[in-house]
Protein backbone atom coordinates (compact mmCIF):
# COMPACT_ATOMS: atom_id res chain seq x y z
CA UNK A 1 0.00 0.00 0.00
CA UNK A 2 1.15 3.82 -0.43
CA UNK A 3 0.52 6.57 1.73
CA UNK A 4 0.70 10.22 0.82
CA UNK A 5 1.89 11.71 3.81
CA UNK A 6 0.46 15.48 4.78
CA UNK A 7 1.64 17.29 7.95
CA UNK A 8 -0.09 20.01 9.76
CA UNK A 9 2.26 22.56 11.49
CA UNK A 10 0.88 25.82 13.46
CA UNK A 11 2.59 29.16 12.86
CA UNK A 12 3.86 30.76 16.09
CA UNK A 13 1.53 34.11 15.87
CA UNK A 14 -1.71 31.80 14.90
CA UNK A 15 -3.99 32.25 17.67
CA UNK A 16 -6.91 30.40 15.91
CA UNK A 17 -9.79 28.67 18.40
CA UNK A 18 -10.09 25.07 19.05
CA UNK A 19 -12.93 24.88 17.63
CA UNK A 20 -11.39 26.81 14.33
CA UNK A 21 -8.62 24.17 14.36
CA UNK A 22 -11.25 21.04 14.14
CA UNK A 23 -13.32 22.78 11.36
CA UNK A 24 -10.25 23.28 9.36
CA UNK A 25 -8.65 19.84 10.06
CA UNK A 26 -12.06 18.39 9.04
CA UNK A 27 -12.40 20.36 6.02
CA UNK A 28 -9.29 19.19 4.45
CA UNK A 29 -9.65 15.71 5.43
CA UNK A 30 -13.16 15.89 3.53
CA UNK A 31 -11.46 17.68 0.55
CA UNK A 32 -7.84 15.28 0.77
CA UNK A 33 -10.81 12.66 0.56
CA UNK A 34 -13.19 14.14 -2.62
CA UNK A 35 -10.30 14.83 -4.65
CA UNK A 36 -8.21 11.72 -4.37
CA UNK A 37 -11.21 9.45 -3.75
CA UNK A 38 -8.49 7.45 -1.01
CA UNK A 39 -9.07 6.73 2.62
CA UNK A 40 -7.49 9.17 5.23
CA UNK A 41 -5.61 7.72 8.21
CA UNK A 42 -5.00 10.43 10.54
CA UNK A 43 -1.69 10.18 12.81
CA UNK A 44 -1.29 12.67 15.55
CA UNK A 45 1.49 13.61 18.36
CA UNK A 46 1.41 15.40 21.68
CA UNK A 47 -1.84 18.68 21.39
CA UNK A 48 -2.67 16.94 17.66
CA UNK A 49 -3.51 13.65 20.30
CA UNK A 50 -6.51 15.91 21.63
CA UNK A 51 -7.41 17.44 18.20
CA UNK A 52 -7.50 14.00 15.97
CA UNK A 53 -10.17 12.36 18.59
CA UNK A 54 -12.19 15.66 18.16
CA UNK A 55 -12.02 15.43 14.59
CA UNK A 56 -12.54 11.93 14.03
CA UNK A 57 -15.85 12.13 16.56
CA UNK A 58 -17.24 15.01 14.66
CA UNK A 59 -16.69 13.64 11.21
CA UNK A 60 -18.05 10.36 12.29
CA UNK A 61 -21.58 12.39 14.03
CA UNK A 62 -21.41 14.55 10.44
CA UNK A 63 -21.65 11.55 8.34
CA UNK A 64 -23.97 9.50 10.41
CA UNK A 65 -26.59 12.39 10.71
CA UNK A 66 -26.57 12.40 6.52
CA UNK A 67 -27.22 8.87 7.11
CA UNK A 68 -23.80 8.31 5.10
CA UNK A 69 -21.64 6.24 7.98
CA UNK A 70 -19.80 4.27 5.20
CA UNK A 71 -18.61 7.20 2.84
CA UNK A 72 -16.65 8.84 6.11
CA UNK A 73 -13.17 9.67 5.19
CA UNK A 74 -11.42 9.03 8.00
CA UNK A 75 -10.58 5.28 7.71
CA UNK A 76 -7.64 5.25 11.03
CA UNK A 77 -6.71 7.19 13.82
CA UNK A 78 -3.15 6.40 15.50
CA UNK A 79 -2.12 8.68 18.58
CA UNK A 80 0.96 8.71 19.51
CA UNK A 81 1.69 10.27 23.05
CA UNK A 82 -1.32 12.21 22.85
CA UNK A 83 -1.52 15.37 25.49
CA UNK A 84 -4.88 13.46 26.89
CA UNK A 85 -3.57 13.61 30.79
CA UNK A 86 -3.39 17.26 30.28
CA UNK A 87 -6.51 17.67 32.81
CA UNK A 88 -4.09 15.73 35.64
CA UNK A 89 -1.51 17.87 35.18
CA UNK A 90 -0.69 21.44 36.72
CA UNK A 91 -0.27 22.73 33.07
CA UNK A 92 -3.12 25.37 33.81
CA UNK A 93 -1.68 26.41 37.08
CA UNK A 94 1.81 26.62 35.79
CA UNK A 95 1.11 28.51 32.05
CA UNK A 96 -0.34 31.24 33.65
CA UNK A 97 2.53 32.35 35.89
CA UNK A 98 5.05 31.16 33.03
CA UNK A 99 3.71 33.46 30.94
CA UNK A 100 3.60 36.22 33.47
CA UNK A 101 6.73 35.16 34.31
CA UNK A 102 8.27 35.74 30.45
CA UNK A 103 6.11 39.35 30.11
CA UNK A 104 8.13 40.64 33.07
CA UNK A 105 11.48 39.23 32.00
CA UNK A 106 11.23 39.34 28.13
CA UNK A 107 12.81 42.90 28.05
CA UNK A 108 15.51 41.61 30.13
CA UNK A 109 18.67 41.90 28.16
CA UNK A 110 21.09 38.99 29.04
CA UNK A 111 24.99 39.29 28.43
CA UNK A 112 26.83 37.05 26.51
CA UNK A 113 24.31 35.66 24.97
CA UNK A 114 22.59 33.96 27.50
CA UNK A 115 19.16 32.71 27.39
CA UNK A 116 16.20 34.85 28.88
CA UNK A 117 15.43 33.97 32.28
CA UNK A 118 11.90 32.75 30.65
CA UNK A 119 13.75 30.57 28.80
CA UNK A 120 15.65 28.62 31.23
CA UNK A 121 12.59 28.28 33.69
CA UNK A 122 10.40 27.54 31.07
CA UNK A 123 12.58 24.88 29.62
CA UNK A 124 13.29 23.53 33.53
CA UNK A 125 8.97 23.87 33.90
CA UNK A 126 9.08 21.77 30.47
CA UNK A 127 11.12 18.84 31.39
CA UNK A 128 9.96 18.66 34.91
CA UNK A 129 6.36 17.43 33.18
CA UNK A 130 7.80 14.23 31.55
CA UNK A 131 5.49 11.46 32.77
CA UNK A 132 7.10 9.54 35.11
CA UNK A 133 10.31 9.81 37.90
CA UNK A 134 12.03 6.46 36.39
CA UNK A 135 11.63 7.90 32.87
CA UNK A 136 13.32 11.11 34.25
CA UNK A 137 15.71 9.02 36.27
CA UNK A 138 16.87 7.62 32.72
CA UNK A 139 17.50 9.99 30.94
CA UNK A 140 19.44 11.95 33.56
CA UNK A 141 21.86 8.57 34.06
CA UNK A 142 21.48 8.87 29.92
CA UNK A 143 23.20 12.69 30.12
CA UNK A 144 25.85 11.84 32.96
CA UNK A 145 27.08 9.08 31.65
CA UNK A 146 28.17 10.81 28.34
CA UNK A 147 31.42 10.71 27.71
CA UNK A 148 31.65 14.23 26.27
CA UNK A 149 30.93 15.34 29.78
CA UNK A 150 34.16 13.50 31.62
CA UNK A 151 36.44 15.95 29.44
CA UNK A 152 36.79 19.58 29.76
CA UNK A 153 35.92 20.68 26.32
CA UNK A 154 32.66 17.87 26.09
CA UNK A 155 31.48 19.58 28.96
CA UNK A 156 31.54 23.11 27.75
CA UNK A 157 29.61 22.05 23.89
CA UNK A 158 27.00 20.14 25.93
CA UNK A 159 26.85 23.08 28.34
CA UNK A 160 26.49 25.03 25.56
CA UNK A 161 23.99 22.82 23.97
CA UNK A 162 21.88 22.95 26.69
CA UNK A 163 22.16 26.80 26.81
CA UNK A 164 20.80 26.44 23.42
CA UNK A 165 18.18 23.98 23.72
CA UNK A 166 16.56 26.82 26.99
CA UNK A 167 16.88 29.98 23.77
CA UNK A 168 15.01 27.61 21.72
CA UNK A 169 11.85 27.73 24.22
CA UNK A 170 11.60 31.40 24.18
CA UNK A 171 11.93 31.53 20.04
CA UNK A 172 9.17 28.40 19.62
CA UNK A 173 6.86 29.24 22.77
CA UNK A 174 6.94 33.30 23.51
CA UNK A 175 4.82 33.42 26.80
CA UNK A 176 1.95 34.67 24.87
CA UNK A 177 1.37 32.14 22.48
CA UNK A 178 2.25 29.50 25.64
CA UNK A 179 -0.92 31.26 27.58
CA UNK A 180 -3.38 30.85 24.24
CA UNK A 181 -2.59 27.39 23.59
CA UNK A 182 -2.78 26.20 27.18
CA UNK A 183 -6.23 28.61 27.53
CA UNK A 184 -7.96 27.97 24.11
CA UNK A 185 -6.71 24.45 23.11
CA UNK A 186 -5.32 22.51 25.82
CA UNK A 187 -8.27 23.30 28.67
CA UNK A 188 -10.80 23.33 25.73
CA UNK A 189 -9.36 19.64 23.87
CA UNK A 190 -8.98 17.81 27.15
CA UNK A 191 -12.80 18.76 28.28
CA UNK A 192 -13.88 18.09 24.86
CA UNK A 193 -12.33 14.38 24.57
CA UNK A 194 -11.33 13.01 27.97
CA UNK A 195 -14.81 12.58 29.40
CA UNK A 196 -15.68 10.24 26.56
Amino acid sequence: RTFELWRMSIAIQDRTSYGDLLRTVCQFIEQVSSTTDRPVYLIAESFGGLLAPAVSLQLQKKYERQGKSSTNPLHGLVLVNPATSFDESNWDTLAPALSLFGDLTSNTPMPLGLPSPYSVVGGLVLSTLIPSSEQNQRILQTIFGLESLRQPTGAIESIQGTLESFRITAEVLPPGLLQHRIQNWMIVGSALINPR
